[in-house]
């Protein structure tokens, strides 16, 4: 099953409809391209995760992203 969506970095971003197994992996593709940050997808539940963008430093940025998420 795939679900997508859209939301702001640094926040809980939770699946339309929950999985009945287990999330396989989430995709996600920030929409600033003038940052070079990367997206990071944390505490990944079967209703949930946590997104966040990270620069190669470490630091943090609120940052637009779309996600994908593919599950069973």
């Amino acid at each position: 099953m795939e679900q997508w969506g859209y939301g702001n970095s640094e926040s809980t971003q939770t699946f339309p409809v929950k999985y009945p197994n287990t999330v396989i992996g989430i995709y996600g593709s920030k929409r600033a391209i003038n940052y070079e940050y990367t997206f990071a997808a944390t505490s990944i539940t079967n209703t949930n995760f946590f997104m966040s963008t990270r620069n190669s430093e470490g630091s943090s940025r609120v940052i637009a992203c779309n996600w994908l998420a593919i599950g069973q």
